[in-house]
Parts: C-alpha cells; sequence; structure tokens
C-alpha cells in the first residue's frame, strides 16, 4: 500500500503486513513530505519544518516539537553525516552542525559559509574533521568545536585541473571523486592527510570520467575505490598503494550512476533506472546482477541488511539480505524529491530538494 498525503501524514497498522490497515490520518498547514519513526516518536518535514510526533497512542497521534530550517537555498543538500548527537550538512548556503541531542528540540549549533568562489558538495568527516569536495577544491573544515567549525584549508592538486564531486576516507587518504571528461578524464584524485591540516595530493587515475561519487573499502589483502562514473560506467581501481594506483575494471551500466555504497561482495549504485546490484567479489571482473527499480534513485546508504535509497518520489528502505532480490519494507513520500540518505544503528536522517532535514531514530529490527 502507497499512500502520498499532500498536507499530513497517515499512521497505518502494519501488524499484518499483507493487509496493512489505515487509522489515522493527521493534518499540517503546509505539505508533509517526509517521515521517520522511533519507537513511539515519528518525525516529519513539512515545507520547511521539522515536525517531531509522539505515537504512543497510535490513534491519538500528539505534536511534540518543532524545528524551522531557515536560509535562502536551505533544502539544496548536498551531503549529510552524523556522529554521536550532532549531525553535520551541506547544502547551497554552507556547513551546517546540528544537535540532536535532545530529539524534540534539534537546533542549529555552528554554521560555516563557502569560499566566495566556491559551493559546498559531498564530504566525509571524522571525530575533528570534515573533507568537503567543492568544485577545483579539497576543503577542510575543523569541527572539533560543534559551535564554530573552521575551514583550515582549502587543497588543490599538485598540477591538473579537479572538479571535485565526493570524497571518501581511508586510513590516512582522501579519495576524491571527481568530474572529467568521459573515456579520458581523471574521475579520482588521492591526498595524503597524516597532517589533517595540511592535505598533499599524491596521485591521480586518468580514464576514470565524470565521477559523481566514491566508495573505498578492502578486499581480501587489497583495497579498493569504486566510482560511479557518470559517463555510465562502475571504475574498479587499486588503491593499496595510494601513491599508486590503478584501474583494475571498467564495467558498462545501463543508466547513469550518481552514488555508490558497497556491502561487499556488492555494489549498489544510485541511478535514474533505480538501484544497480554489481558483484563485486573479484573487483577485476563486476558484473551487474539486478537492478531494483526505483525512479530517479539519487543517493544511498548501507547499514547492516538495509539499504536506504532517496530518490525523486521520496525514501526507499530495502532488505538487503539477500543482495541480488532486494525487498522493499518502507517508504516515506516526497513531494519535492529526497536527494540524500544517511543512517546507522539507531538513525536515519534524509533531506530533500527544498524543505529541509528529517530524522528518524530505530529500534532493533526496524
Amino acid at each position: 500500500m502507497r499512500m502520498s498525503p499532500s498536507s499530513g501524514f497517515y499512521v497505518v497498522d502494519i501488524s499484518n503486513p499483507a493487509a496493512p490497515r489505515q487509522i489515522r490520518e493527521e493534518t499540517f498547514p503546509s505539505n508533509a513530505n517526509l517521515v521517520r519513526a522511533s519507537g513511539q516518536t515519528i518525525y516529519i518535514n513539512s515545507d520547511s519544518e521539522l515536525s517531531i510526533v509522539n505515537v504512543s497512542n497510535p490513534a491519538l497521534p500528539q505534536r511534540l516539537g518543532n524545528y524551522l530550517l531557515s536560509g535562502p537555498r536551505i533544502g539544496s543538500f548536498t551531503s549529510i553525516h552524523a556522529s554521536g548527537p550532532y549531525a553535520y550538512l551541506t547544502d547551497r548556503d554552507g556547513f551546517r552542525v546540528i544537535d540532536l541531542s535532545v530529539l524534540t528540540q534539534p537546533r542549529l549549533l555552528g554554521f560555516l559559509s563557502p569560499p566566495a568562489d566556491s559551493f559546498f558538495h559531498r564530504f566525509s568527516a571524522d571525530s575533528s574533521y570534515a573533507f568537503i569536495a567543492s568544485s577545483r577544491y579539497l576543503h577542510v573544515v575543523d569541527i572539533s568545536n560543534p559551535y564554530t567549525p573552521r575551514l583550515v584549508r582549502s587543497a588543490i592538486p599538485n598540477s591538473g585541473y579537479m572538479d571535485a564531486m565526493d570524497t571518501a576516507l581511508w586510513s590516512n587518504y582522501v579519495f576524491v571523486a571527481s568530474l572529467g571528461e568521459c573515456s579520458t578524464g581523471t574521475g579520482l584524485w588521492i591526498f595524503e592527510r597524516i597532517n589533517p591540516d595540511y592535505p598533499v595530493q599524491i596521485s591521480s587515475v586518468p580514464g576514470t570520467g565524470r565521477s559523481f561519487g566514491v566508495f573505498v573499502t578492502a578486499s581480501g589483502s587489497r583495497t579498493y575505490a569504486y566510482l560511479a562514473d557518470a559517463c555510465g560506467a562502475l571504475h574498479v581501481v587499486d588503491v593499496t598503494a595510494p601513491g599508486s594506483p590503478f584501474r583494475v575494471a571498467t564495467l558498462s551500466l545501463p543508466s547513469t550512476p550518481y552514488d555508490v555504497f558497497v556491502v561487499a561482495p556488492y555494489a549498489y549504485l544510485a541511478s535514474p533506472a533505480g538501484v544497480l546490484i554489481v558483484d563485486v567479489s573479484s573487483p577485476a571482473a563486476p558484473r551487474l546482477v539486478n537492478t531494483y527499480s526505483i525512479p530517479n534513485a539519487m543517493s544511498l546508504y548501507g547499514y547492516g541488511s538495509r539499504m536506504y535509497v532517496a530518490a525523486y518520489n521520496g525514501l526507499y528502505v530495502l532488505d538487503i539480505s539477500n543482495p541480488v532480490a532486494p525487498r522493499e519494507i518502507a517508504y516515506a513520500y516526497a513531494w519535492s524529491g529526497s536527494d540524500l540518505v544517511f543512517a546507522d544503528a539507531s538513525r536515519i536522517l534524509w533531506g530533500d530538494y527544498r524543505n529541509g532535514l528529517s530524522l528518524m531514530s530505530l529500534t532493533t529490527g526496524a
């Protein structure tokens, strides 16, 4: 059963999954487009407002609080990450730190505007630094004080032109996905970050096209970077020796990939056709095994046996216990489109094109 309310939300009894039953409908002054659940609490995004609703009695939901997002281009999110009580996100306005320690009162703690000649794309982060892809720059932001995120470095390649779109951290290195020319472009740049304040580009990989996304993980004794090439390909690059990377495989895909996430031994790619599932058990011989149809999948994030997919019409939660045959187990409608998602053991956060950030806290087995 799929419902798409325009100004509220539905509460549905799914005790019998084969026959879901609507038991309550609630309305809001503006369009409800994103929803998350956490035990007895749900989180709903309506226009630029985050609403928190208690559903301990599903027939009588009670609104607990809300968080109104602001900014001239708020909602144009490009990336999101969460660690402990903080959420970090980038949008067209800048880099934001959101306090989630009191879920009923999420609040903005810190904000950093991008330099005048760039804006922030996707990023990755550890406990102290965020590494943000930003056109020709790799921006390094000190996040040790959540109230005052601080730009400490804007690194550029030693030579050549980088159009950075995404980053991934592995060991002492930052892997940057970049837009280049199809077939001949340099889609991967590698920076050493032994001194996080001063990352230094040490290598690059030509022939990796227009890379929108990058994911780095180990396979046996080797380490590989997987690149989502907007020219319609998945590139697999051996980065075991980051100073001497080499491409081991390129797989042509039936749809343009925008993002990639690896849950070994499969790579999942978000694309207009849906989620492309590639067997990478042999990294030198990747093989497309299935396409799970979702309209215009934009971003995805895997955790455990779940794959969370932000798409044109909302958020999908897929059970990937059988990796070659995912099964939809939850869906949340987003009338203006969902474009990014993050998940960990206890929560999901996702944003949409124009209306802001929503969050959902998970219970075991959710």
